[in-house]
């Protein structure tokens, strides 16, 4: 697979991974923003529970009946409400920090890993420009291929029509030179007979005139 299709895969499964952080994040939200309304509402029926309590305990405390007829141990058990009342709102307190604590990870994460898409985008975008440079380059070398090889097959087909020609010539040259030499052989062939001929003509001629001798000496 080729680097950008793999980068571009990267890219398409970074975005899936985050749209399913943003759901998660979105849904603690709501679901701590309700709670927090819950709480909220939770809160000021223990407040005003407490402001009872407390109301009691101070009725409690300044009533000297109530005081001697067992005063001490409403108070004490009082206290122990009011306690347990602190103790409940600190652990929801608690657990809001918690969340809030949790929801800020979540968003720092989301905002660190939108980052490096961003980054991982940039990356894959200067890919992508390098890659159609080099197919930019690609295509004008191919066109450049493309028009040497018309040259190529231009001048190779000159060359072709060139090497038929001198073909053509060298063979009505030899042809020619053919002709030459039979009529050369002929016309040779002719002298020698001219020359045979003349030879026995003059043979001939010799063969026929009378010798001429001295005459004899007469005896006295």
């Amino acid at each position: 697979m080729p680097y950008h299709d793999r980068a571009k895969a990267r890219l398409e499964n970074e975005v899936v991974l985050l749209r399913g952080e943003v759901s998660s994040l979105r849904s603690k939200h709501n679901q701590h923003r309700k709670y927090r309304q819950e709480q909220a509402v939770l809160q000021a029926r223990m407040e005003q529970e407490i402001q009872i309590l407390q109301s009691e305990l101070v009725a409690a405390q300044s009533n000297p009946n109530e005081r001697e007829c067992g005063g001490a141990e409403q108070c004490s058990r009082l206290s122990q409400q009011l306690e347990k009342l602190d103790e409940h709102v600190a652990k929801q307190e608690k657990y809001i920090a918690f969340l809030e604590e949790q929801i800020n990870l979540t968003r720092n994460k989301y905002q660190q890993r939108m980052t490096e898409v961003r980054q991982n985008a940039e990356l894959v975008e200067k890919e992508m420009k390098r890659v159609r440079r080099e197919m930019k380059t690609i295509a004008e070398q191919a066109g450049e291929v493309d028009s040497l090889k018309h040259q190529v097959g231009f001048l190779t087909a000159k060359l072709e029509r060139r090497n038929a020609i001198i073909s053509k010539y060298e063979a009505q040259q030899e042809e020619m030179i053919s002709i030459m030499a039979s009529l050369q052989k002929k016309k040779d062939k002719k002298k020698r007979n001219q020359k045979i001929h003349i030879h026995h003509v003059d043979k001939a001629d010799a063969s026929s005139i009378p010798s001429e001798q001295p005459p004899l000496p007469q005896a006295e």
